[in-house]
C-alpha cells in the first residue's frame, strides 16, 4: 500500500445537472482510488450518498487476482482517501420538460446564484484548495473552477464532452434572435458580460480531456464572442493544443444476464431506453412509433403508458441501481 506522503490530492469539481456527470465521474474516481496513488476530494451540489453508494459498497480489482473494498479513510495512517463537500459552483440548466430547456431562466439562474457572487465563491475555493494542499483539479463542466485553478496556481483538467460556457452562449444567441423589442435586448445584455466571463474562466483550464459526443470547444467559439466584448482576446491555437481525445467513461456491466431480466417480449430485439434527466414522460407512447424489431424501456412513470403496449415497458427500478 502506498504511504500517505506519496499520494497526491485531487479536487474534482462536478456539475450538479442531472446524474450523468456524477456517474461517469464516479468511475474515474473509482480508478484513481483503486490505484492507491491518489486521494480524491469532490466538490459538487449532488448529495454525498449518490457517490458513496457507488464507490464503497462493492469490491474493486486492486491486482491481477485480488479484489478489495475502497475505503474513505486509510486504516493505517488515518488519512482521508475520499472527501465530499456540498458547494454550488454552477447552476446547470433549467428544464421545462424532458426535451425543453428554459433558456431565460437558465441564464438568469447562473447570473443570480453564481455570477453575482463569483468573487466570494472563488475566494472560498482558492483558500480551501491551498489549505487542503491540492495537487491537481479535475472539472466536469463547471466554468468557475477554471478561474479557481488560475488564481490558486493549481493545474486543472476538464474531463467532459462540453462546458456550460458554450451552452450559455448558444442559449443567449437564440434568445437574441427571438427578441422583438429594444427592452428585451436590453434585458439580455447583462448575460453577455456573464458569458464572456464564463468563456474567460474556461480558458484558464490547463488541459481538456475531451470525451466522446463533444460540443465545439470554448476556444473555437471565442471569435464569435467578439461582439460581446471586443477587448477580450485569447490565443486560440494555444488552447486547441491542450485538447486530449478521451475514452467513453461509463459504469461497467454489473449483470451479465441483464437482458434475460428485462420485461420485454422478445429478448433478441433491439432495445431503446427512453428517459431524460429524471423528468417524467408526459406524452402517450405507441408501439407504432418503433421500427420493426425494436422494443422500448421507459425510464419514468407508468402514467405515460395509457394502455397496454406489448413493445413498451417501464424499466424496473431494481435494475437501474
Amino acid at each position: 500500500m502506498t504511504s500517505s506522503k506519496q499520494r497526491r490530492d485531487i479536487c474534482y469539481y462536478i456539475t450538479g445537472h442531472g446524474l450523468g456527470h456524477a456517474m461517469r465521474s464516479i468511475e474515474l474516481i473509482r480508478a484513481l482510488l483503486s490505484s492507491d496513488r491518489f486521494n480524491v476530494h469532490v466538490v459538487t451540489n449532488i448529495p454525498e450518498l449518490v457517490f458513496k453508494s457507488q464507490l464503497f459498497t462493492s469490491a474493486v480489482r486492486v491486482g491481477e487476482d485480488e479484489c478489495a473494498f475502497l475505503v474513505e479513510v486509510d486504516p493505517t495512517t488515518k488519512e482521508r482517501r475520499y472527501t465530499h463537500s456540498v458547494r454550488n459552483l454552477d447552476s446547470g440548466a433549467v428544464q421545462q420538460d424532458i426535451f425543453t430547456v428554459d433558456m431565460y431562466r437558465t441564464l438568469d439562474n447562473y447570473y443570480r446564484t453564481i455570477h453575482l457572487n463569483r468573487e466570494v465563491l472563488i475566494q472560498v475555493e482558492v483558500e480551501w484548495l491551498l489549505t487542503s494542499s491540492i495537487d491537481l483539479i479535475l472539472i466536469d463542466a463547471t466554468p468557475l473552477a477554471g478561474a479557481v485553478s488560475q488564481l490558486s496556481g493549481i493545474r486543472s483538467v476538464l474531463v467532459s464532452n462540453f462546458s456550460w460556457d458554450f451552452c450559455y452562449y448558444e442559449m443567449l444567441q437564440d434568445l437574441k434572435r427571438s427578441s422583438t423589442t429594444a427592452a428585451d435586448m436590453m434585458n439580455l445584455s447583462k448575460y453577455s458580460d456573464m458569458i464572456t466571463q464564463c468563456i474567460a474562466d474556461c480558458s484558464h483550464i490547463s488541459a481538456y480531456l475531451q470525451l466522446p459526443g463533444e460540443t465545439p470547444t470554448v476556444t473555437v467559439h471565442l471569435p464569435s464572442a467578439a461582439d460581446m466584448d471586443p477587448t477580450y482576446t485569447i490565443d486560440v491555437h494555444q488552447q486547441m493544443n491542450r485538447i486530449i481525445p478521451g475514452p467513453l467513461i461509463a459504469r461497467p456491466v454489473r449483470n451479465s444476464n441483464l437482458r434475460a431480466e428485462l420485461p420485454i417480449p422478445d429478448h433478441s430485439a433491439k432495445i431503446l431506453l427512453l428517459g431524460f434527466g429524471g423528468f417524467s414522460i408526459d406524452f402517450p407512447l405507441q408501439d407504432s412509433f418503433l421500427p420493426v424489431g425494436w422494443v422500448c424501456l421507459v425510464l419514468g412513470e407508468r402514467s405515460c403508458l395509457t394502455s397496454i403496449h406489448p413493445y413498451h415497458s417501464i424499466m424496473p427500478v431494481y435494475l437501474l441501481y
